[in-house]
């Protein structure tokens, strides 16, 4: 057995390995050979001008040179998952076929492979020419693509094995080509060019083969290319010098200078760069100052406008009404258990009868909000948890608001009844209110709520536990977050237009802080206004100055009384070399590289043993001072442009603005009546539903159905103009219907063509349509949904056409800086 084991190996060796691949695939009752189609690389290696080396030398000479190289070449190839096919006299034909069990692709090991076999060729020239042998050159082809393998033949008279395929001709071709390339004679094609392009090789084209394009890597030089390198580093151990043939060389070792001349200049050149460090640390702490300054200006500016307009106090009481729902959500979410008096513990210090610096309301309620047991309809139930300053019929409406308002956000619940007719509805919210405009447009901010003589500001929204507490705005609510209750709070409008301590205390932010001063010089600050500037601000006095902080000022009515308002925005620009942990670095590693400058100055250091060390040694001092330069020119460069983008932005937002406040849209009661009243009707619904199972059916709407929408938008135009023009002071001018997968827009009576308005809507309604009808998303189709969503989609595809894809939005009730929204998406 185990001489029939040996011959069988040695059998094997006949035969090439993707044949024995093949013959270990085959079962029994199959062909000899199994046929197969695969993916890869074919790889041609052929020796250059082999005719003329078997005529200028023996033959036994020559047969030794192909086996050292068959033998080389072969290792190489297997050992990176090819497969050899088959030797034709001097040349090698293999394939890299396409294996998910290895790392790397078949053009990557095969590109691998055929860099190796060039290196193992110089190898084989060197050995042969220490053996006074003549040497040899090489080129390759590599060619990717599809190709077949199999047995051909009889089995009967005689039976071999192929592989064929268009690579195999191309890469014998583009071998040809690596004549052209002497340095690096390897060419590829150009799938090949596209898959290694990524690694960071370059590649020219070096020529065509019958319109086939051939790509060699691109190498600077022909005598002292990459491989050469590679080659010197894989011979140092063997093949290369012997120990007794090495000579030593120890260039320079302070013969010329003594060690403390030597040294000297080190320590002025390290001298030198610190100073330049220090000094250019310095001019980009004072580029930074004045930047920040131009900022804190701007910001003390658009505060001060902001708390000179008239929503001043109602924009104040939403801003402290959100902190301290933001306060409270925070101990919600850090305990779920709190208790009823833990939550009133909280909000007490902020509600009473006049209005302070820690009193933000005179009025103020917690309302839970749960799902009600399991009933024929989902509802919600809600209970007390905290209430003050609203009687017990006041807060049993609001309770029975927050339900309804619970249910809203769920699903399209009709308010029925009207929640106007409610008792005790008009007593809280006054003649001016309805219901539907206190769930859909009062919710989440605070409006002025007018009740008799008496005004009051109204605030209420959601209380979420669960956000992310370091994300601000709506991105902040999490998977994990959840609607557990609605905090409500009212103050009475005319105390707060006369607080001083409350324009204070609500618009305070991290950096600025407020004073409001009166004739009388009684003075109102900002908790942590600065107290060394406190005895400075006086009515008539000029603003004191303060090296970190901009300190701006404007005269304002507060009522009947004339008050100066003083903000004072603090800037934080320090040099980053002047911090100590940086600069207990930089004086460690002075003290390093002066050490290492003495030591090479006494000649003990591996700078005066190796020439290579003193060539980078040389090269680092002569770029460490243009690096330097380089970064914080970079750096100014930077916060210049940086200025320079804050500048077209605040433009652009001023331009934004102007343009908008020429603008005004509104939603005529009447117009949505009609609306509402042609889309229900019973012969609308009728087509719709018609062109929708036609477009479903057919993927398109026939002729017909488009004659029957035109014919019944006239209708509808017709219907218009029989409407008395006293009471209806709207005109139609576009009409868009849409449905699933199909829009149609009128423009007239007597105009089938859609008006550039009416493409505009014809967009809004496919938009409507796809996420209403073709989707599955959750969405109510209710006339008051419909309605606000409308409005919404027209408002942004006409900001869009005016601005531009990305405008600046600043929200009419948000203290906050102006945001960057992209139209397109709807984000901000």
């Amino acid at each position: 057995m185990t001489i029939g084991l040996r011959e069988r190996k040695r059998l094997a060796t006949l035969l090439s390995d993707q044949a024995m691949d093949a013959i270990a695939k085959t079962g029994s009752g199959q062909r000899l050979l199994s046929n197969e189609s695969f993916s890869g690389v074919a790889l041609v290696s052929d020796i250059r001008n082999f005719t003329g080396l078997c005529e200028e030398h023996e033959p036994d000479k020559v047969t030794e040179l192909l086996n050292d190289h068959f033998a080389g070449m072969a290792s190489i190839i297997s050992s990176h998952g090819g497969r050899i096919y088959k030797f034709i006299g001097d040349a090698i034909e293999a394939v890299f076929p396409e294996n998910p069990d290895l790392p790397d692709n078949a053009a990557a090991r095969a590109f691998n492979a055929a860099s190796l076999m060039l290196i193992k060729a110089k190898q084989i020239n060197q050995m042969r020419l220490r053996r006074k042998q003549f040497d040899y050159r090489i080129g390759i082809g590599l060619a990717y693509g599809e190709m077949h393998s199999g047995s051909i033949g009889s089995i009967d008279t005689r039976l071999d094995y192929a592989i064929i395929g268009e690579p195999l001709k191309l890469a014998e071709k583009l071998e040809a080509l690596s004549v052209n390339n002497q340095a690096y004679p390897m060419v590829i094609d150009e799938r090949l060019c596209k898959a290694l392009s990524g690694h960071g090789m370059v590649f020219n084209e070096i020529g065509n083969s019958e319109g086939k394009p051939g790509f060699s890597l691109y190498e600077l030089g022909s005598e002292y290319h990459a491989l050469t390198s590679v080659e010197q580093k894989g011979n140092s151990g063997a093949g290369g010098f012997q120990d007794s043939e090495v000579k030593k060389f120890v260039v320079g070792a302070g013969q010329s200078l003594s060690p403390y001349r030597a040294f000297i200049p080190g320590v002025a050149l390290l001298i030198a760069i610190v100073c330049g460090i220090v000094f250019a640390s310095h001019f980009r702490r004072d580029s930074a100052i004045m930047r920040e300054k131009s900022n804190a200006t701007y910001e003390n500016h658009r505060m001060l406008e902001q708390l000179r307009s008239e929503n001043a106090e109602l924009i104040g009481f939403e801003a402290n009404t959100r902190r301290l729902l933001r306060e409270l959500e925070t101990q919600m979410t850090a305990n779920p258990d709190l208790t009823k008096e833990q939550v009133g513990n909280f909000l007490k210090p902020a509600v009473g009868g006049t209005i302070g610096d820690s009193v933000i309301a005179s009025r103020m309620a917690v309302y839970y909000v749960e799902p009600a047991p399991v009933t024929a309809t989902p509802s919600y139930q809600g209970h007390p948890v905290f209430v003050e300053g609203w009687n017990k019929e006041h807060s049993a409406l609001l309770l029975d608001l927050a339900t309804t308002s619970r249910q809203l956000f769920d699903s399209s619940f009709a308010l029925t009844p009207p929640e106007e007719d409610k008792p005790y509805f008009r007593e809280i919210f006054g003649d001016q209110i309805e219901g539907a405009i206190l769930h859909r447009e009062m919710l989440g901010k605070a409006v002025e709520i007018a009740r008799g003589n008496a005004k009051e500001y109204f605030f209420w929204d959601y209380i979420v536990v669960g956000s992310d507490q370091e994300r601000k705005g709506a991105f902040s609510k999490s998977q994990n977050a959840r609607i557990v209750g609605y905090f409500l709070a009212a103050a009475p409008a005319d105390q707060l237009k006369h607080s001083a301590s409350h324009l204070v205390s609500s618009y305070k932010t991290g950096k600025q802080q407020l004073a409001l001063v009166n004739e009388t010089g009684s003075a109102t600050f900002s908790a942590e206004f600065p107290a060394e500037l406190r005895p400075q601000i006086k009515f008539l006095e000029p603003l004191p100055f303060c090296a970190n902080a901009v300190i701006s000022d404007v005269n304002l009515q507060l009522g009947t009384k004339p008050y100066r308002l003083v903000v004072c925005n603090a800037i934080k620009a320090t040099s980053a070399f002047t911090s100590t942990p940086l600069l207990l670095a930089a004086l460690i590693i002075s003290a390093i590289l002066l050490i290492f400058w003495w030591k090479t100055a006494l000649g003990e250091t591996i700078v005066n043993r190796s020439l290579a060390a003193k060539l980078w040694l040389t090269l680092l001092l002569a770029s460490i001072v243009p690096l330097i330069t380089v970064v914080f020119v970079f750096g100014l460069f930077t916060d210049e442009d940086y200025s320079v983008g804050v500048s077209k932005e605040r433009a652009e937002l001023h331009r934004f603005m102007d343009l908008f406040e020429l603008r005004e849209s509104f939603a005529d009661p009447l117009a949505w009546k009609m609306v509402r009243d042609w889309s229900t009707r019973p012969e609308t619904q009728k087509l719709a539903n018609m062109l929708n199972s036609e477009r479903k059916s057919s993927g398109q709407i026939s002729s017909d159905s488009v004659t029957l929408l035109a014919s019944m938008f006239k209708s509808w135009f017709t219907e218009y103009e029989t409407l008395d023009r006293k009471i209806i002071n709207f005109s139609p001018k576009d009409i868009v219907m849409a449905g699933d997968g199909w829009t149609f827009a009128c423009s007239g009576k007597d105009s089938m063509e859609p008006s550039e308005f009416g493409i505009m809507l014809k967009g809004v309604a496919k938009n409507m349509a796809d996420k209403r009808v073709s989707r599955t998303i959750k969405t109510g189709l209710d006339s008051q949904a419909v309605q606000s969503e409308i409005i919404v989609e027209t408002g942004l595809q006409t900001v869009r056409s005016l601005f531009g894809d990305d405008v600046f939005v600043r929200m009419a009730h948000s203290v906050e800086v102006p945001v960057l929204m992209n139209v397109i998406s709807g984000t901000a």
